[in-house]
């Protein structure tokens, strides 16, 4: 099989790190969201509430913008491996290789 055909790269032990860290502290944020405005509720605070639905909008917001970028990275990569793949099938283009060979 040629190089780089049918194998997936892995991501590194540091971006599932990274990545495993990021979804735990959007998770904690919501979490302490859910209590802030339970809390709220319960006392009466209606700005304790509010805190505490704007904290789970929040980490919210940044899951799905860390979801954007993987997504955008994960496109990128397809681009690049086909790219590499279409290289490596002799396709020169839109057109194909249409320059004769010397």
């Amino acid at each position: 099989m040629p190089p780089g055909l049918g194998v997936t790269p892995q991501p590194s032990h540091a971006s599932n790190v990274t990545k495993r860290q990021a979804n735990e502290e959007v998770a904690m944020d919501k979490a302490e969201g859910r209590m802030k405005e339970a809390y709220g509720a319960l006392v009466g605070d209606e700005a304790k509430k509010a805190e505490g639905r704007a904290l789970q909008r929040k980490a919210e917001a940044e899951a799905e913008a860390e979801q954007r970028g993987r997504t955008r990275r994960a496109e990128a990569e397809a681009k690049k491996a086909e790219r590499e793949r279409d290289k490596q099938e002799g396709k020169g283009g839109v057109l194909g290789n249409t320059l004769p060979k010397l």
